[in-house]
């Protein structure tokens, strides 16, 4: 734990909108937040001041010539609306802030941040959609067009930024430097409804006198095969919009835009499939891209399409570019086969992304790149995808990768004329959207550790560009049922809220008019099984997304955006029920589909009534709280007996129907009784059925809440978990589905969430702490001491950074937590002694009986 300061410190950690000086916003008046950074006892901020000007020399000068708020009484310090100056194309804001304590007294100014806004409405884009003169088929493709343009610059640049929305993938060079490189950009998304646009600062790359930009325009998801088996899902050829916006020394503005002035050629790209992978010719390849520019031989006039204001799609800002994360990883070679001139490679743990080959190949020749999860039986690679590549030759070594081509692998192939064993080295660029970890979670118990770092390297490595149940190429896809289950690990692991708006935006364009969702979002509309309605519980996910987002956050404004849907979405569920219980959908293994359907419809009722609540809409708090009850008794009518027994009688259903709150309490000792019976049998039986067992949705909550810890560690520590990479991460992706991550730290780290929904509870802004080690429970080894004996947690809120540790010694529990500035906590014992506590540092010590048997007595030492 860090020693605490004595003098008020400056606020820290500023955003806009969830980001940190983010570049070419579209929302009129974004949010703005901060952490108060008062790292003194007890302290709160009373009120603040923001101030925002249109230069960092204003804002140092303490010239607020955008915005200057004066003293605001009131400790918030998130979902702060800028209200200042209109954001037009382009303007860029430079902001900072200051808190008063709990005296009154201001403390220090917070450092500069900004946030700059892009193009706000479709009139601001100059050009039109443009594409090459080249088109496939529904089962084959062409190569990938070459687009160029030339421009002169006759002052220094003082400024510039490049804005670009794709319906593909684009890859981009100006002045023959790459922008992004390796990334994947930009995301998937419906384009029928809507396209994403990219902001760059080009101000170094260009020049006085003669530019020049350069493009390479992939398929992508847009006219390539997303997964379905089928190309040309929105489009027959991709084709992206630009502009470039350059304020000049003198403060002149020039533009360029996409127009048709540009022109294309074919690329050295022979082929590019987000399925199939990608085939180049490395002989080919331009270097530098633009050569000798695009108005000579072999380059054509482009197809002009229409401006942006033409359609009905909307052009949106984009917020986050898929690209490499980190360093290259390097495989390790496992086989050489010499007569066939192949090598296979290993990595640690499989990845999503692409690879570089690094080879000496002697003369010019076809290389394949082959990609796989796992081995056959025979050794052989079970190959899922492949990249092939005309090498140079070239004896002193060359490095080959390709451009576009995304793939799940764990093991990789390379074929070709090497005749060397150590003439072939592969490293893995894995491609995320890259986003910074929440939670941190260590304890003195290996499994725990490992468990706890496989699912959140999972949730990192399924963030591609869009967020996909696995890594095989029918799983990378928004599955709704396995994705949407894993929306609240996101938000509580990672610093997620930015993937979970853009989901619930995606869910949302997705709707069907009565109300509930595809069974895939994106959903790629020639793909009728992926169009049609997902298994019970799938569209429960949007209203749960929804309300975990709000508690982690308190944004109230995608409350407001999405609550019409979620209304739609309920009014649709009740008019498909016969007496409110739904009969239509796929069979579950582990329930009866019209158990779980109906069970998820009150659910989300009740989600639903709670978020009117905090939307103040008390009409419609009413009729979501009445059809909820109506549910519940329509439920237990059917599904429930007298004595407490529920339809299916599983393991998985106890423990869904004592989740939800579906049973009054005479029933639930029946439903207890024969949950614990199931789950000791199944623990007794081990294999798959444990397995099951953790990865059923509420099964380890609802096993702590009856007293039943024992069980519930052992299930999270006898049930072996491994990346499983045939699976392509499908386990890892069931019990992230389950709450087993929110259960680790919730247990272990002690974060959970508040037991109300008062204003100053929401986002964090009070803590409830309350580590529940394995103490007393009969559960450890032959001495009797617990299997978890230390742990230490950390999370970051957006209302600040918490910490936990813990240790079990011989005579007692001892616990030290850090609540941040400007926050609060409650921390509860193990012995169920609270405390309320404010911010800095606490140290709590609770003795055990004499008996030494492990169990605590209520003598807490604080």
């Amino acid at each position: 734990m860090q020693d605490q300061t004595s003098t008020q410190g400056a606020p820290c950690r500023l955003r806009c909108e969830y980001l940190t000086d983010p570049l070419g916003i579209d929302v009129a008046h974004p949010r703005l937040s901060w952490w108060v950074g008062d790292h003194r006892p007890a302290e709160l901020q009373t009120a603040y001041r923001i101030l925002a000007a249109s230069h960092p020399d204003l804002l140092a000068m303490e010239e607020g010539d955008l915005w200057d708020t004066g003293r605001v009484e009131g400790s918030e310090t998130t979902q702060i609306e800028y209200q200042g100056k209109p954001l037009i194309a382009g303007r860029r804001v430079w902001w900072k802030v200051r808190s008063f304590d709990s005296d009154g007294l201001p403390g220090p100014w917070s450092e500069a941040a900004r946030f700059e806004a892009g193009l706000m409405a479709p009139a601001d884009w100059q050009g039109r959609w443009i594409s090459a003169g080249l088109v496939g088929s529904r089962l084959t493709t062409v190569p990938v067009p070459l687009f160029g343009r030339t421009f002169t610059l006759q002052q220094k640049v003082k400024q510039a930024r490049l804005y670009v929305a794709v319906r593909g993938l684009i890859a981009l060079q100006i002045n023959d430097e790459p922008l992004n490189p390796g990334a994947l950009a930009p995301s998937w998304v419906d384009f029928d409804q809507r396209s994403e646009f990219l902001t760059w600062d080009v101000t170094t790359m260009l020049r006085t006198g003669s530019n020049g930009i350069a493009a390479l325009l992939a398929d992508g998801w847009f006219a390539g095969d997303p997964g379905t088996g089928f190309r040309q899902q929105y489009g027959d050829r991709p084709e992206f919009l630009a502009q470039l916006n350059v304020t000049l020394e003198d403060g002149a503005l020039f533009q360029l835009a996409t127009d048709s002035g540009w022109r294309w050629q074919p690329s050295w790209i022979l082929a590019s499939d987000p399925v199939a992978g990608e085939q180049w010719d490395e002989i080919r390849r331009r270097r530098p891209w633009l050569g000798d520019g695009p108005d000579g031989f072999g380059w054509y006039p482009i197809v002009q399409g229409e401006r942006p204001e033409q359609e009905t799609a909307v052009v949106s800002a984009a917020a986050a570019v898929c690209g490499p994360a980190g360093a290259p990883l390097p495989a390790r070679r496992i086989r050489w086969d010499a007569d066939g001139c192949r090598s296979l490679f290993e990595f640690p743990e499989p990845l999503l992304g692409r690879v570089r080959v690094d080879l000496v190949a002697p003369d010019a020749g076809a290389v394949r790149i082959r990609y796989g999860l796992s081995l056959g039986p025979d050794g052989e690679l079970a190959a899922e995808g492949e990249d092939v590549c005309v090498v140079a030759g070239d004896e002193h070594g060359e490095a080959v990768q390709a451009q576009f081509s995304l793939h799940g692998f764990r093991y990789v192939e390379v074929l070709g004329d090497l005749y060397r064993e150590d003439a072939a080295a592969v490293s893995a660029l894995p491609l995320v959207q890259h986003q910074e970890g929440a939670a941190r979670l260590v304890t003195d118990h290996a499994q725990v550790n490992h468990l706890f770092d496989l699912l959140v390297a999972h949730l990192h490595r399924t963030q591609s560009a869009i967020v996909v149940a696995g890594l095989r190429p029918s799983d990378r896809m928004g599955e709704v049922a396995s994705v949407g289950a894993s929306m609240s690990a996101r938000l509580l692991a990672l610093d997620g809220i930015t993937s979970v708006i853009r989901w619930l935006g995606n869910m949302a364009d997705a709707q069907f008019p009565e109300g509930g969702f595809p069974a895939v979002v994106p959903s790629p509309p020639g793909a009728e099984t992926l169009c049609s309605e997902g298994p019970a519980g799938a569209s429960a996910t949007f209203v749960e997304t929804l309300w975990h987002l709000y508690l982690h956050s308190g944004d109230r404004r995608i409350l407001r955006r999405h609550f019409g849907a979620v209304k739609q979405l309920l009014a649709g569920a009740a008019s498909a029920t016969r007496d409110l219980v739904r009969e239509d959908l796929d069979a579950d293994p582990d329930y009866p589909a019209d158990l779980a359907a109906t069970a998820w419809l009150y659910r989300s009722a009740r989600l639903a009534s709670r978020l009117a609540g905090v939307l103040g809409n008390l009409s419609d708090l009413e009729d979501c709280e009445e059809l909820a009850s109506s549910v519940r008794n329509a439920f237990r009518r059917r599904f429930v007996t007298p004595d407490g027994r529920v339809v299916g009688d599983t393991p998985a259903v106890y423990a869904l129907v004592l989740g939800l709150g579906l049973l009054d309490r005479p029933e639930q000792r029946r439903a207890r009784q024969t949950l614990v019976s199931r789950v000791e049998a199944a623990l007794s039986a081990g294999g798959e059925l444990r397995r099951a067992l953790l990865s059923a949705p509420f099964m380890l909550p609802v096993l702590m809440e009856q007293g039943r810890g024992d069980l519930a560690y052992r299930l999270v520590l006898e049930t072996p978990v491994r990346p499983e990479p045939a699976a392509g991460g499908r386990d890892l992706g069931a019990l992230l589905g389950a709450g087993v991550l929110e259960w680790l730290v919730a247990t272990l780290a002690g974060f959970g969430a508040s037991r109300d929904l008062s204003e100053r509870r929401v986002a964090f802004r009070h803590m409830i702490i309350q580590p529940r080690p394995p103490l007393g429970l009969g559960y450890g080894d032959d001495s009797g001491e617990p299997p978890v004996r230390a742990a230490e947690g950390e999370l970051a809120t957006e209302n600040g950074h918490y910490r936990s540790a813990w240790r079990v010694t011989e005579d007692s529990f001892e616990l030290t937590v850090h609540v941040p500035g400007n926050c609060t906590a409650e921390v509860v014992l193990p012995d169920g002694a609270a405390s309320q506590v404010d911010a800095g540092e606490h140290h709590f010590r609770m003795f055990f009986g004499e008996s030494g048997d492990g169990i605590p007595v209520l003598r807490e030492v604080s």
